[in-house]
C-alpha cells in the first residue's frame, strides 16, 4: 500500500479484511480509539476503500473463474439418474440464472448504446 507507514497498512489489511476493531486493536497493538481516529482521516479511509475494493475483485475473479464448473456440474445434475428433485432444482437455477445474465447483458447493452448517444451529443 502506497504512501501509508507500515502501522497503518496494518490497520488496513485488518479493517479490510472484515475485522472488529477490538480485534484489529489487539492484533496491531493500539487502541480502538486510535483506529477511530485513523478512519477519520480521508487519506487513511480511501486506502482503506483501495483495499477492500482488491479484496472484493480478486473474490469476484475466483468465483467468475469457477463459474464453468458451477455450470458443468448444474448442467450433469440433469441428467435421467439424477433424482427428480435435484434435477428440477438444477433446472430451475439454470433458468433462472441464465434470464439473469441476458437481462445483465441487455442492460449493459442498452446503457452503452446511451452513453454513446450522450457522448455524441455533446
Amino acid at each position: 500500500m502506497n504512501g501509508v507507514g507500515k502501522r497503518d497498512a496494518l490497520l488496513i489489511a485488518q479493517l479490510a479484511a472484515g475485522n472488529s476493531h477490538e480485534k484489529v486493536a489487539a492484533a496491531v497493538g493500539c487502541c480502538t480509539a486510535t483506529i477511530s481516529r485513523r478512519l477519520r482521516d480521508p487519506k487513511f479511509r480511501a486506502a482503506l476503500d483501495e483495499a477492500r475494493r482488491q479484496l472484493f475483485e480478486n473474490a469476484f475473479g475466483r468465483v467468475t473463474a469457477a463459474g464453468q464448473a458451477a455450470a458443468s456440474t448444474l448442467i450433469s445434475l440433469l441428467s435421467r439418474d439424477t433424482p427428480p428433485a435435484v434435477r428440477l432444482g438444477a433446472s430451475r437455477t439454470l433458468l433462472e440464472t441464465s434470464c439473469k445474465f441476458r437481462e445483465t447483458h441487455e442492460l449493459e447493452e442498452r446503457l452503452r448504446a446511451l452513453e454513446q448517444r450522450l457522448g455524441n451529443a455533446s
